[in-house]
């Protein structure tokens, strides 16, 4: 009687991996084709993933393929690059209201009536800009698997001067439970003759 029972735990757990791995495998099929995936159970899938993941280190590998993509199928300057993820930013003003205007482009994918937040670190100093619009939601784009998010940060005209790329180390894009950190990037086209 003994033996049945361990028996059965260790085929249920037998059954359990499979259907983790067949879960996985499920997904990696998804991704290649593109069709539209469910938030609730791609969240468990990625779960699942990383807790039997081999890799220890939070930070992923940026995806050049995915964003190289979006680079090319935009003719402006990208500001930023993430994991999954490029970052679109210029200044502007209104009525004498100042503010650092950005479009995400990649896999970040939010709706919230909350705001959001952008850190800003940089050579000898930090700066916390907060969204203009509580109310934000990301579109789905005409790239495969990515949406586009636009957010208008409000900064104070004396802070403008900071936002170079040059002096720029770090942002980070908080919304919701959502956290993308992103590193400025240079590109430079070839001149064609």
């Amino acid at each position: 009687g003994i033996w049945n029972l361990e028996f059965g735990i260790w085929f249920l757990e037998f059954g359990f991996w499979n259907l983790v791995f067949g879960i996985w495998n499920l997904e990696f099929a998804i991704d290649k084709v593109s069709f539209t995936k469910n938030s609730r159970f791609m969240g468990f899938l990625n779960k699942m993933k990383s807790a039997f993941s081999k890799e220890t280190t939070e930070e992923t590998q940026i995806d050049t393929n995915f964003t190289e993509v979006i680079i090319n199928s935009i003719e402006n300057v990208p500001f930023g690059i993430s994991d999954t993820n490029v970052m679109y930013a210029n200044e502007s003003e209104l009525a004498g209201f100042h503010y650092f205007k950005t479009i995400v482009v990649g896999s970040f994918r939010i709706k919230t009536n909350k705001g959001a937040q952008l850190s800003i670190k940089g050579d000898g100093f930090e700066l916390k800009l907060h969204s203009d619009m509580v109310e934000i939601e990301s579109e789905p784009s005409n790239i495969a698997n990515s949406y586009v998010t636009h957010i208008d940060f409000e900064i104070e005209a004396e802070d403008l001067p900071k936002l170079t790329k040059a002096n720029i180390q770090s942002l980070e894009l908080i919304a919701k439970k959502e956290s993308v950190k992103f590193s400025t990037i240079e590109i430079r086209y070839d001149e064609e003759e």
